[in-house]
């Protein structure tokens, strides 16, 4: 088992994870990090300000960033007249 920390970002502003969890792996982390920020995003949604983004940073128990996710927001508001995703069609 590895310790690994998250700490989240919503633009500059960081909140550090202080207690992290054990985890099996890296690839395990990467997993609970996309979950995590899929939550974040879902809850922000609302509120998201032009430009605003969210992340979160996965350190290892050294302190080093192993890896950092992070999506940003933008607002259309004249969607384009194509559509991105077509119905699968039934046969």
């Amino acid at each position: 088992m590895t310790h690994f920390y998250f700490h989240t970002w919503r633009g500059d502003e960081r909140l550090a994870d202080e207690s992290g969890v054990n985890l099996a792996d890296q690839a395990q982390a990467h997993s609970l990090a996309l979950r995590g920020l899929g939550e974040m995003a879902r809850d922000f949604l609302h509120t998201a300000p032009e430009g605003e983004w969210l992340g979160i940073d996965i350190v290892g128990s050294d302190g080093a960033v192993l890896e950092r996710l992070r999506l940003d927001f933008s607002l259309v508001r004249d969607p384009p007249a194509t559509t991105l995703c077509s119905p699968r069609s039934r046969t």
